[in-house]
């Protein structure tokens, strides 16, 4: 059984990581799942809970992770969302943001699918 490698990081990381990084992760002898804190693809809402983003980063990291997940075989890539009363100003846009592109995640990720909502 391969051995897991567990990372966390931001938006920002992610957007600044080039191909190098995915193409060494790749050839470690580990199944490697990177998990970025999106958290929201509104603006006011990030501005909430102090996450020093826009919505055009979270959607941009949001495409990289997809891609990457596409490409790389021993690399899975998952990001979190905040949902709640207190932490959206328009419940789920997330979704209706990123909804076009699920299908295509859907077609890269690796199986079990899971959503955590």
């Amino acid at each position: 059984m391969t051995p897991f490698l567990f990372l966390f990081g931001s938006v920002h990381s992610l957007l600044r990581s080039e191909n190098e990084l995915f193409e060494r992760l790749d050839h470690l002898p580990y199944h490697t799942f990177i998990n970025i804190g999106l958290e929201s693809c509104d603006t006011p809402t990030l501005a909430q809970i102090g996450k020093p983003l826009d919505n055009t980063e979270v959607l941009e990291a949001f495409d990289k992770m997809v891609e990457i997940n596409a490409i790389y075989e021993n690399i899975e890539v998952t990001g979190n969302f905040v949902i709640g009363k207190r932490t959206l100003r328009r419940p789920l846009s997330i979704f209706k943001r990123v909804a076009p592109k699920c299908s295509k995640l859907l077609q890269t990720q690796k199986e079990p699918y899971t959503f955590h909502l």
